[in-house]
């Protein structure tokens, strides 16, 4: 009996871990694609109206294309709960040493 409840447990800490896992791989894919939308937007338009988009469009469509590298690993940072654990601890003890320093 004791055999089957640690199983259980078992299987049960392995789901939670899996879909953890899964939870992350889903936000590491949809985030890109969904930072790369205005760049095949403004091509997509620039094929239908044939005329050239402003300089100003384009680099916005860069801003928000390498804006994503960054905060996909930052937001993937986040969903792991050890490294979470320790960043939010070590700023609170850069929190702590300047507020004394002061």
């Amino acid at each position: 009996m004791l055999r089957r409840k640690f199983k259980r447990i078992k299987n049960l800490s392995n789901y939670v871990e899996q879909k953890k896992v899964h939870i992350n791989l889903t936000v590491q894919s949809l985030f890109p694609c969904l930072s790369n939308f205005p760049v095949f937007g403004c091509l997509a338009y620039q094929m239908y109206v044939l005329e050239t988009l402003p300089f100003i469009i384009w680099r916005i469509c860069d801003f928000f294309h390498y804006l994503q590298y960054s905060i996909s690993i930052f937001i993937t940072l986040m969903f792991i709960k050890e490294i979470k654990k320790l960043f939010f601890t070590k700023i609170n003890i850069f929190s702590k040493n300047n507020s004394n320093t002061s």
